[in-house]
């Protein structure tokens, strides 16, 4: 059985945790955001949002074929790119849209884990997409 995150962190809170070991206890966005083998993953060309230096932009994954269906818990991630640097970083990852009460995992302010994306992976296309223009 799935426990969403936020019945965790009260159970967390409510035997005594303290906010430094909750967050030590909750997985990041970079942990939610990660993208398995047996799920595929869409640029969402609606969500993308210029700020200048920096855009916003969402990607949906999924499952990647009908097999995996029933393995793949469906999310939509929520980056950041600095399109000067040529970066991005998840910021959050809505976990259960489709499905029951949606759960969202945030990364703090200033706790973001940028990356540079690899040369023609997916990421590289979704930098590129949401920094063009």
């Amino acid at each position: 059985m799935k426990v969403p995150m936020s019945i965790l962190a009260m159970g967390l809170l409510s035997f005594g945790m303290g906010s430094a070991a909750l967050a030590a206890a909750l997985p990041t966005p970079g942990q939610v955001a990660a993208i398995a083998p047996k799920e595929g993953a869409v640029l969402d060309v609606g969500s993308i949002t210029r700020y200048g230096p920096e855009a916003r932009f969402d990607v949906k994954v999924g499952a990647a074929s009908a097999q995996s269906l029933a393995q793949v818990t469906p999310r939509r991630i929520r980056y950041v790119a600095d399109c000067a640097a040529g970066k991005i970083a998840p910021t959050s990852v809505t976990v259960g849209a489709t499905s029951g009460t949606p759960e969202v995992v945030m990364a703090p302010p200033g706790s973001a884990q940028w990356i540079k994306p690899e040369p023609n992976s997916q990421e590289a296309d979704w930098l590129a997409a949401s920094c063009q223009g």
